[in-house]
């Protein structure tokens, strides 16, 4: 029975209600089914057990919610598993009406929806987002597989993901964990580990994004870890004519075998504060036929771009074994601090090429380039400002051991 409270005014008589409580499998054998005979501000609670099915969400706003959220147990226990179904295992494709809530489940066993144009791919192999807002806590995406999105598949929709894990997600093609186009989407505290791409091949193109792939859009990642993710260029995220911020966010053993090991920019502004990098690379494949370029980070016809306060760490590339630009319209470090990056050929630290670079207030030290030069930082064409700031410790096989 749902419950009102009748609030009188002068005005008139106001009746509000209460989102009621539903409970799977209690009240309702299924969630579709709870979902289904919700209303607006009700909320659908999912004891512990595997639920093979798949779930839809209407336009109107419904909280699906383990029994505890913030419970690691009782979320790993409460499991959708869409095993079976060849689909998404959440989808939420209607634009009206205010967001829903996902809140402490396991989603696991996607295959995605059919993308169409008739391209036979699948998009969103956790989780189907189209049109929409929704907001999702405390969720464990594992083990879903696309072509587009493993985890995730967000697009013109403003999702905000919290105290999130994406692991072990597969897309052949682009975001492993996350694919998202237009409208924001907002990452807090949450943790990408070992989602993938195809690697290359003579047989099949190369991925894009092992975590997280965005374009065309604004993407927010406070507080995240990404850990041994991989793809043929962005092993952490690929980001395309996008607006990025990252703040507080630790990348570390990402892997690409192209372009930016850790992060891939592209015609893309990024601000990135208070943030790590620490062995990530990009070593190129095929017998060195193909080099790979940014260990950490590659940027490329790029806006603003800026670090501050932010460390690089062990991270190696064939050029740039922390950092590669390329034509961007200026890229600022501030109080960064780069130790113990390594280039196979040069630009042990930096790589920059054609773009406008400031190093303020940081340090470069015990980097290495092995055979070409700049241990620390290589500059090729463009413009270099230094200020205030020490090289120290820096080798090269080559010319210009600092710089």
């Amino acid at each position: 029975m749902r419950h009102c409270l009748l609030l009188t005014c002068v005005f008139g008589v106001a009746t509000p209600c209460f989102g009621e409580v539903l409970r799977v499998p209690a009240d309702f054998a299924t969630i579709q089914g709870c979902i289904n005979a919700a209303v607006d501000g009700d909320e659908c609670v999912v004891s512990p057990g595997r639920y093979n099915e798949v779930i839809l969400f209407h336009q109107w706003a419904v909280t699906v919610r383990s029994t505890d959220p913030t419970d690691d147990a009782v979320v790993a226990a409460t499991i959708v598993d869409g095993t079976g179904f060849e689909r998404s295992v959440v989808t939420s494709s209607t634009g009206e009406g205010s967001p829903s809530v996902l809140s402490g489940l396991t989603i696991t066993g996607g295959m995605g929806a059919e993308c169409g144009q008739g391209t036979g791919d699948r998009c969103g192999g956790g989780m189907y987002i189209r049109y929409k807002d929704l907001t999702v806590n405390y969720c464990v995406f594992i083990g879903n597989d696309a072509v587009l999105g493993g985890g995730i598949y967000a697009v013109e929709s403003s999702p905000t993901f919290t105290n999130c894990t994406f692991q072990g997600n597969m897309a052949s093609y682009r975001g492993g964990g996350i694919f998202h186009i237009g409208g924001k989407v907002t990452a807090n505290n949450c943790t990408f580990t070992a989602n993938r791409t195809n690697r290359y091949s003579r047989f099949r193109r190369g991925g894009e994004g092992g975590a997280v792939f965005s374009s065309g859009g604004q993407a927010t990642f406070n507080e995240c870890s990404f850990d041994h993710n991989a793809a043929w260029s962005g092993g952490g995220l690929f980001n395309k004519e996008s607006d990025v911020r990252v703040r507080g966010c630790v990348f570390r053993a990402n892997e690409a075998d192209r372009f930016g090991g850790a992060m891939y920019n592209e015609a893309t502004g990024l601000i990135v504060i208070d943030s790590t990098f620490r062995q990530n690379k990009s070593l190129g494949i095929l017998s060195r036929w193909i080099l790979g370029s940014g260990g950490a980070v590659y940027g490329v016809d790029g806006r603003s771009t800026s670090f501050e306060k932010c460390v690089f760490e062990g991270n190696s590339a064939d050029f740039g074994g922390g950092i590669y630009s390329w034509r961007l319209s200026d890229v600022l470090f501030t109080n960064c601090s780069f130790m113990d990056n390594t280039a196979n050929k040069q630009g042990g630290a930096i790589y920059n090429n054609s773009s406008a670079a400031s190093v303020v207030t940081s340090k470069l030290e015990r980097n290495s380039s092995r055979e070409l030069g700049g241990g620390g930082l290589y500059q090729f064409g463009g413009s270099l400002k230094v200020l205030d700031s020490v090289f120290r410790k820096n080798e090269t096989g080559g010319r210009g051991g600092g710089l």
